[in-house]
């Protein structure tokens, strides 16, 4: 056995605790580092509500979800009205060769109804809730049956958890979710890297996460294979300098000394990285070229507590998190040592059954080849928290529809590549990415792991300007021949032949209209119809996905324009298509089926179908990816932001004035006495400068604060609400997404349709929060620059929102401190 040394000490909230562990002598190569980490506490919510009633229907208000200014009630209605439209929309199918022809039919229903409350003579007053001063689990409640079956890659991503969600958009190469019923425990990652779940190991029990019924799995303690889930030796967790490891963890018994929680390799001498226990306080261990790294906590965790626990080494650096807060850090440079290819991955234990097994309960682990920045621990742990939302009722589901949108709402790899949009491709796991930014040779470099690289045509122009703002990274205009000269090929694949989910994404910019049924990008043949391609028809950009049940096309509302550069995404989710631009939804439709059209002979083909039966398309193309899963609304969203300039933001304007609450003041006067800027001289002059889609009404006012810090740097910021409960910290002077959160929302008695953020929302520059309420009536105190909920928040304000619904905006009373709901 070794020896391993660290301690220290440091205070969280109100609670401190210090210890120290026995320190046997270390080895000349091994260090010991002092560090300082906050002891958990259990969160305990207080909440005063001086005056309590029901709070009447309001009224069910949709407009357009583009930035816009909105009438709202002081006092809320008594009566309330609900409306809501169900679907409407037009299917489009391209007709082989001749004139473009269209079928389209409209299923529309208008539900009102009319409900009268008696209301209550007062708003709810509500008292923030005091600190935390006690110890106490995250997760309050758990118990979804665990899945059945196999869960297919990237299933927890479809499915919207928030928690695996943030994991899969950092690109982990193995995450276990230890949801498993069976001997298998599946990797969610798209590597498969799957392990054995040992026999005395408890499946199917309460998981750790807030945000999810997801299960877990309870570890024994035994010093056995019988104990630990394992996962054979593979090189990809043989990572050279840098690393990650991530998971949530229980335990109702204080650890025993050196009893690992996870591992890679053989304890016997170093593990060459691990998460290990000593008298109380958790260690992270790396065993590099130039000695023993080791980090802890400088005090026991406790009991019956759950904790996200990450640790990080970067080459020159480790560092622990606890709950999303820096625990402790050291430095060592080095590369990692003491690999063998016997022992792999090993859950519970280390892999050689060296040191004391760990009992407890553990839940997603993920390994990372890279180090997670604070910021996405931070992301990780919030996410890990947020409060589920309740499960929406089923949606009829049309044969198939199409609705467009008329007005936009607004790993290592075998090519290096910097930040910015490719690193957030990279994050998002494409199973295959063409920059296109070569100036020279045939080969077109996949930028993905899966290097499936592809041949370009003699004719395509190489080192073309590329459509980054945000890079001077090239591009390649296409000449539009219908030939193999003409495009880049790349040959079938099994990984580019998804059969349920896919998404493709590329830059496109054209001198001139391209022909009707020109083909910017396209797997398979599309002599009859390609498994999944992009083409012009008229000017407007279709999407086309070849489905078991019937193709499915969706077109853009207008046509695109020349000169112009467009980021364009298609996604579908095996019953769900949409097509976005420049971030922004234009046109979705559902049909369920699987992906058909495969054959073995044709491939991927930028610039044309693979089978050339189709005109060429003529102009640049740049950052093609493709995905084996459905891109979210918010990926989509965070790869336009990463198109745009990557110049310094201007200072913010020193004529911002907070507009903090609906109504201005709480007189609700809509009058701000400093404006100076707009007036009777040029009010007609006023013109749009930005816009952004929120993907759902806007009910409330959005809120401004001038000179919020936001990653380092004084930004004007709008906050805004949607009735789909997706609240946006919005830049004001470019339009630019600073930060999402998606909150509760909740089905009104009235109407199926969603309730979520409807009353505007409030700040407190002097705490630096933003308090909005949800649709589950849960009053969120989130942190202005990072979104991040503050401790011991969200205040439950009615426990019946399907009845009660807070739908006036929310009042914050600067001399007393209360906020009113």
């Amino acid at each position: 056995m070794k020896g391993r040394s660290s301690n220290g000490t440091i205070g969280f909230g109100t609670e401190y605790v210090s210890g120290r562990r026995r320190v046997p002598s270390p080895p000349t190569n091994t260090i010991a580092c002092i560090s300082k980490v906050s002891a958990l506490q259990r969160r305990r919510r207080s909440l005063i509500i001086a005056l309590y009633g029901a709070l009447p229907c309001a009224a069910f208000r949709s407009f357009q979800a583009t930035m816009a200014y909105t009438k709202e009630p002081n006092i809320p209605s008594v009566l309330g009205r609900c409306a809501g439209k169900v679907g409407e929309g037009s299917l489009q199918t391209k007709p082989r060769r001749g004139s473009i022809m269209r079928s389209s039919g409209v299923y529309l229903s208008f539900v009102c109804c009319a409900l009268l409350y008696a209301c209550a003579p007062a708003a709810h007053r509500i008292v923030p809730p005091a600190p935390a001063t006690s110890a106490g689990s995250l997760s309050p409640q758990h118990g979804k049956a665990a899945p059945q079956g196999p869960r297919r890659l990237h299933l927890a991503a479809a499915t919207g958890d928030p928690y695996s969600t943030a994991v899969l958009s950092d690109g982990p190469i193995a995450y276990y979710r230890l949801d498993d019923t069976g001997t298998v425990a599946l990797d969610s990652s798209p590597s498969g890297f799957n392990g054995t779940t040992g026999s005395s190991v408890t499946t199917g029990v309460a998981g750790l996460l807030v945000s999810s019924t997801d299960t877990a799995m309870r570890f024994p303690g035994t010093r056995t294979s019988a104990g630990v889930v394992a996962v054979p030796p593979n090189a990809t967790f043989r990572v050279s300098s840098q690393v990650t490891m991530e998971c949530l963890i229980s335990f109702t018994t204080v650890p025993a000394a050196y009893a690992v929680v996870l591992s890679y390799g053989t304890d016997a001498s170093y593990a060459p990285y691990d998460l290990y226990f000593s008298g109380g306080k958790l260690f992270a261990q790396f065993a590099l070229s130039s000695g023993v790294l080791v980090v802890s906590t400088p005090s026991a965790l406790n009991t019956n507590t759950t904790y996200d626990v990450v640790a990080t080494y970067d080459g020159a650096s480790a560092s622990l998190y606890l709950n999303g807060t820096l625990a402790a850090s050291a430095s060592k440079a080095g590369t990692f040592i003491d690999y063998d290819t016997t022992h792999g991955l090993a859950i519970g234990d280390d892999a050689g059954f060296s040191d004391p097994a760990y009992a407890g309960t553990i839940d997603e682990v993920a390994i990372y080849a890279k180090p997670l920045t604070a910021a996405r621990v931070q992301a990780h742990y919030a996410a890990a928290t947020q409060a589920p939302g309740p499960t929406p009722p089923p949606t009829p589901t049309p044969s198939s529809s199409a609705t467009p949108t008329p007005s936009p709402a607004p790993t290592s790899t075998p090519v290096p590549v910097s930040g910015g949009y490719a690193a957030a491709v990279l994050s998002s796991n494409p199973v295959a990415y063409y920059r296109l930014d070569e100036s020279s040779g045939s080969i077109a470099h996949d930028s993905s792991p899966n290097a499936l690289n592809g041949t370009i045509g003699a004719s395509v122009t190489k080192g073309a300007p590329g459509l980054l703002q945000s890079s001077n990274d090239a591009a390649m205009i296409f000449p539009g021949l219908q030939s193999t000269a003409g495009i880049a090929a790349v040959p079938p694949n099994a990984l580019l032949r998804p059969s349920t989910q896919v998404s493709i994404e590329c830059l496109l910019r054209f001198t001139s209209v391209p022909k009707t049924y020109a083909v910017p990008l396209s797997y398979g043949s599309d002599a009859i119809y390609a498994p999944y391609d992009f083409y012009f028809a008229s000017g407007h950009l279709d999407a086309q996905i070849d489905l078991s049940s019937g193709v499915m096309v969706l077109s853009s509302p207008s046509a695109l324009q020349a000169n112009t550069t467009y980021h364009v995404v298609a996604t579908y989710d095996g019953t769900t298509m949409k097509i976005y631009l420049n971030g922004s939804a234009v046109a979705s439709g559902t049909r369920t089926g699987t992906i058909v059209g495969y054959d073995s002979t044709h491939g991927l083909a930028i610039g044309d179908d693979a089978g050339l039966s189709d005109p060429g398309y003529a102009g640049t193309v740049d950052e093609v990816a493709i995905y084996n899963r459905a891109l979210s609304a918010s990926d989509v969203l965070a790869h336009y932001n990463a198109t745009l300039s990557s110049s310094p933001t201007p200072p913010p304007s020193t004529k911002y004035v907070d507009w903090s609450t609906f109504g201005f003041d709480l007189a609700r006067s809509g009058y701000n006495p400093k404006e100076t800027t707009i007036g009777a001289s040029n009010v007609a002059n006023l013109h749009q400068i930005w816009s952004l889609g929120f993907g759902g009404p806007l009910l409330a006012e959005p809120v401004l604060a001038s000179g919020v810090s936001v990653n380092g740097s004084s930004q004007n910021v709008l906050y805004v609400g949607t009735q789909t409960g997706l609240f946006t910290a919005v830049n004001a002077d470019n339009g630019s997404v600073l930060w999402q959160k998606h909150l509760g929302t909740t089905s009104y008695i009235c109407s199926s349709y969603p309730f979520g953020v409807a009353g505007t929302a409030t700040f407190d520059r002097g705490t630096n929060r933003v308090y909005v309420a949800d649709g589950q009536d849960q009053l969120h105190a989130l942190d202005m620059s990072t979104g991040i909920e503050a401790p011991g928040w969200p205040a439950t304000v009615a426990t019946t929102p399907d009845h009660n619904f807070i739908y006036s905006a929310l009042t914050l009373n600067p001399a007393n401190g209360l906020i009113y709901a």
